[in-house]
């Protein structure tokens, strides 16, 4: 694994992405931060990413497919990308949220790497990426808590159904 460390800044800052819009909604929120990884990292080898990634389709995933979502988010946690691809830096980011940044932009002290370790598969670094921490809120931090207390809710109702049913077999009434 190749990495380059900058040491003062670099002035030929090259920019890209576009001005977006998100619904409000927080599985288009986690599907726009899936979107926005997808832009530093290779992940055209994860199944489904091209689906998961739509945040303008978010009304039409399936229950699966939320599930994919959940599980896919955890693996591309900001905790695992930070200071690696994703970086926190207001000033890199200008008067945006979040801003993109090729390879050849650095800022002082920054540790750039051609790959980095995902979920046990070394992933091509494409770009790099700065936000700001409302963004991550925004896109992740708070979403993925109400998707966490969904699945929960989920799950203690699939858990009470099989209790329900296993009572119901067995033959057994609790008063």
């Amino acid at each position: 694994m190749a990495a380059l460390l900058v040491n003062k800044t670099d002035v030929g800052v090259e920019e890209y992405g576009r001005d977006i819009v998100v619904a409000d909604d927080m599985k288009a929120r986690l599907m726009y931060y899936v979107h926005s990884i997808c832009s530093v990292l290779d992940l055209s080898t994860i199944p489904n990413i091209e689906r998961l990634k739509k945040y303008y389709r978010y009304n039409s995933l399936t229950d699966q497919e939320k599930l994919e979502l959940y599980v896919l988010c955890d693996t591309l946690s900001p905790s695992l990308l930070n200071n690696k691809v994703i970086f926190q830096d207001d000033r890199l980011c200008g008067y945006d949220e979040n801003k993109f940044l090729r390879l050849n932009v650095a800022r002082h002290n920054l540790l750039i790497s051609e790959s980095i370790v995902l979920g046990g598969k070394r992933v091509a670094v494409k770009k790099i990426m700065a936000y700001k921490k409302t963004w991550l809120d925004w896109c992740y931090n708070i979403p993925i808590q109400e998707l966490r207390r969904v699945v929960a809710r989920q799950l203690e109702e699939v858990e009470r159904a099989r209790r329900a049913q296993r009572q119901r077999e067995s033959g057994c009434n609790v008063m």
